[in-house]
């Protein structure tokens, strides 16, 4: 390890130091809890140096370089456009999901302190889940993301059945965890290596003629689609956003699967799979995607609570994501729609911020479901946040001038490009459920003489998120073509 080993993980270890502190303070006062509010200044100035280091000391040394991408630890961790922009986002949701921490009910008089030391942890295995070359630093990553988010579930005492959602997590991630493991030592025995780069320049050849990297390929897809939850992994995300608590809720939908979109798509993208023939591989990728997304659209209809509408409509972004994937990794012409991947993702996980900011408001005790019910009326008790909400759920649904819009028009754009026609075509279909799903709670709000539950107003960081999202979202939808040409030239240089 020498100084820029240093410098590209510098962000990690002031994660980790920030979030210590509060803990060490709290030693020294002999076990007598910060005030929560300190805790918090701690956990976001310590989100903001991160942000802070990865765009001066991680970038600037990238670019000083003068390379495509720069490595470190002896080629385990990558640094390159993907990272720093993944590592901007991932960063972002969890700044704002120590803010959720604070509002949601279940933990703010409950060891606040030690659950913003986990997300921290978490946090942490997030960035260096982007920052992997290897895929053992992957899953010594996707550990260290994994295993602080059971314990916060597991802490969450007040929680709707949090113990039976925290064993099911555990279980079912042991199981992936088993088949990824499974699945490198295969590429290792065919590769000889689990450098990403290092297999992706003899995958496709292996994987048509070696039997045992094939069957890696496989079970190392399956480990990351139980990562980002894709069909028919998705079971343990539903059961975990349906009733843990909603900063747990919040990573899990945003920089959990962020960071595991980003893995999945290095996987494929310095990969030559786009000369296999037959075309096995890419078929059944397509229909895991189709799959996702309509099957997410279709249950995200059926939902009567916010948390469950959103749990599944997830699992159907999730098949959008995977789609941009399926084109960078299989097509010839990558860097449109990788950096259409990073564009969507960045969407999307400023919208989902502004959803799951609603969820908190809505939670008046511990137990609350949040049904879609409690949101009839709203447009006329709370005008701003009605107005808020709508904004997040148009822009989810893709309507302009919101970014989501732009940031799917891209995907559709790359993948009719590479020639994917069928697949486009299910994607709008897919996107025109999701225009159901999400009119169903503005419908309620401003269509319903009846009145819902009163929102929580003890929650300022919360509505600010609302806020933020809603007009961001619109704001950076309308400036989203000089954003797009930015982010595209940053990831273009790195491939």
């Amino acid at each position: 390890m020498n100084f820029s080993d240093l410098i590209v993980i510098s962000p990690l270890i002031v994660l980790f130091v920030m979030g210590l502190v509060p803990l060490l303070l709290q030693s020294f006062r002999r076990g007598q809890p910060l005030n929560d509010m300190v805790t918090l200044t701690y956990g976001a100035l310590g989100v903001a140096t991160a942000i802070g280091c990865n765009l001066t000391l991680v970038k600037g040394y990238w670019n000083l370089s003068g390379l495509n991408f720069v490595d470190a630890f002896s080629g385990m961790i990558i640094v390159d456009g993907i990272t720093v922009w993944g590592c901007y986002i991932v960063f972002a949701a969890v700044g704002f999901s120590t803010f959720m921490l604070y509002d949601s009910r279940e933990l703010v008089k409950n060891q606040y302190a030690e659950k913003l030391f986990l997300i921290m942890l978490s946090a942490i295995g997030m960035a260096l889940m982007v920052m992997a070359n290897d895929l053992f630093i992957v899953y010594l990553a996707s550990t260290l993301m994994s295993l602080p988010l059971l314990l916060l579930s597991a802490m969450d005492q007040y929680g709707r059945k949090s113990g039976e959602m925290t064993m099911k997590f555990f279980v079912l991630w042991s199981f992936a965890s088993l088949f990824y493991l499974y699945g490198v030592s295969f590429l290792y025995g065919g590769a000889g290596s689990t450098n990403i780069h290092e297999i992706g320049e003899v995958a496709a050849r292996l994987y048509e003629g070696n039997a045992l990297f094939r069957y890696g390929a496989i079970l190392v897809i399956v480990g990351l689609g139980f990562q980002v939850a894709i069909f028919p992994f998705y079971s343990w995300f539903v059961e975990s956003l349906r009733s843990g608590n909603v900063a747990v809720n919040c990573l899990l939908a945003t920089s959990v699967k962020i960071a595991g979109l980003l893995t999945f798509m290095r996987f494929f993208l310095y990969s030559d799979y786009y000369d296999l023939s037959p075309e096995t591989l890419v078929l059944c990728m397509k229909i895991l995607a189709a799959v996702t997304m309509v099957g997410g659209g279709l249950a995200a209809v059926m939902q009567t609570s916010l948390r469950s509408m959103l749990a599944y409509s997830s699992v159907s972004h999730t098949g959008f994501a995977l789609m941009a994937i399926i084109v960078s990794g299989f097509g010839k012409s990558t860097e449109f729609s990788t950096a259409s991947l990073v564009f969507y993702l960045l969407s999307y996980s400023l919208m989902m911020l502004g959803a799951w900011s609603l969820v908190v408001m809505m939670e008046r005790h511990q137990r609350s479901e949040g049904a879609l019910n409690d949101l009839k009326g709203l447009g006329d008790r709370s005008p701003w946040l009605a107005l808020c909400s709508t904004l997040v759920f148009l822009g989810l649904a893709g309507f302009p001038p919101g970014i989501g819009f732009f940031a799917k028009l891209n995907i559709f754009g790359a993948s009719v490009e590479q020639g994917y026609l069928w697949l486009s075509f299910v994607a709008v279909l897919s996107s025109v459920l999701g225009v159901y799903h999400y009119l169903r709670p503005v419908a309620l709000m401003y269509m319903s003489n009846e009145k819902g539950i009163a929102l929580r107003q003890d929650v300022f960081f919360s509505k600010s998120l609302l806020v933020l999202s809603a007009f961001g979202l619109v704001l950076i939808g309308l400036l989203s073509s000089k954003l797009f040409a930015y982010l595209q030239a940053s990831i273009n240089n790195s491939l």
